[in-house]
């Protein structure tokens, strides 16, 4: 029993990223019906739920999970950014700051804290936040570009510059990263080298409507 448990667990995380989540829904229940007790499966079943947008039945399933593992920072985390979707950002950040008190080095509290920091317009607080996600796991590209796209934002070009750099040091296919370098290297009238940036980006996802926008208003070719 507890290997077949174990395959539908599997099979619902399968089915769930490759955005099946009818079918991903189905084997968690089932998979709930025969371990009723494992707080991770209500974890993941909230998930997809929440994918869904069935809130209410996603909020019952994390906050089971919760009940079932008290110290579990990823449910926190997942109650958190379901606040956060119906607007709910204080009761978001009251869930993200459990998950942070669980888990200090949490990367992803840090930086779902931070990111309803900056929409609250709390900028100094968000800028921290972010920098603890990028430093609790600096191999992260989504953490490094999180704390360089705040500091964009905040007008702080020169410190956005540095991080963008650095996480193309570690991940030099990131075409996101490429991308919005040359969009504030443009900004800073470092034209030559934005376009070499936006046309990396394109290159690399040719799909990314914004590098090919910012290539054209700046007259370079976009092939």
């Amino acid at each position: 029993m507890p290997d077949f448990v174990l395959a539908l667990n599997n099979m619902g995380t399968t089915l769930g990223a490759m955005g099946r989540t009818e079918e991903a829904v189905a084997r968690y229940k089932r998979a709930i019906e025969l371990r009723p007790g494992d707080g991770n499966l209500h974890n993941s079943l909230g998930y997809q739920y929440a994918q869904q947008g069935q809130y209410d039945l996603a909020r019952q399933h994390y906050e089971r999970a919760i009940a079932l593992i008290p110290g579990f920072p990823l449910a926190y985390n997942n109650l958190g950014n379901l606040e956060r979707a119906q607007g709910n950002l204080e009761q978001a950040l009251a869930n993200y700051r459990k998950a942070l008190e669980i888990h200090p080095g949490d990367a992803n509290a840090h930086f779902n804290i931070a990111s309803v920091l900056l929409k609250q317009g709390e900028k100094d607080a968000a800028l921290e936040h972010f920098r603890q996600a990028a430093d609790a796991a600096p191999a992260d590209a989504g953490m490094r570009l999180g704390l360089a796209n705040a500091l964009a934002a905040v007008g702080d070009m020169e410190a956005a510059v540095t991080q963008y750099e650095r996480l193309l040091e570690q991940h030099p296919a990131h075409a996101g990263a490429h991308c919005n370098l040359g969009v504030v290297l443009a900004a800073q009238g470092q034209r030559e080298q934005a376009i070499a940036h936006l046309q990396k980006a394109l290159a690399l996802n040719p799909g990314l409507e914004l590098a090919r926008k910012k290539l054209v208003s700046l007259g370079a070719a976009t092939e």
